[in-house]
């Protein structure tokens, strides 16, 4: 089952990221759930070593996914599904 695994994975490798909030944020705003995000994208560890790892991967893997999948649609796909627009919602917030 792909719930919780990529905190496993990060509680595996001992690294602690918001990823898997942001990643569940991210689905919950999905219309379509067969259009969710998987979690491979941020089980890398390279990922988290850097600071700028998670936004690297929002940037050139997540947006442009999205941007596809809303292609035909009248959606601001940043505004509605970017890193810091997402972070925001979170219940403890930047």
């Amino acid at each position: 089952m792909l719930s919780g695994l990529l905190r496993r994975w990060l509680d595996r490798k001992g690294l602690t990221s918001d990823a898997p909030a942001l990643l569940d944020a991210l689905n919950g705003r999905l219309a379509d759930a067969d259009y969710a995000v998987g979690p491979s994208y941020f089980m890398r560890e390279s990922v988290h070593a850097r600071p700028d790892g998670l936004d690297r991967v929002w940037r050139h893997d997540i947006l442009p996914l999205l941007v596809e999948h809303h292609y035909a649609d009248d959606i601001d796909v940043e505004q509605q599904y970017g890193l810091e627009v997402l972070r925001q919602s979170l219940p403890d917030g930047p």
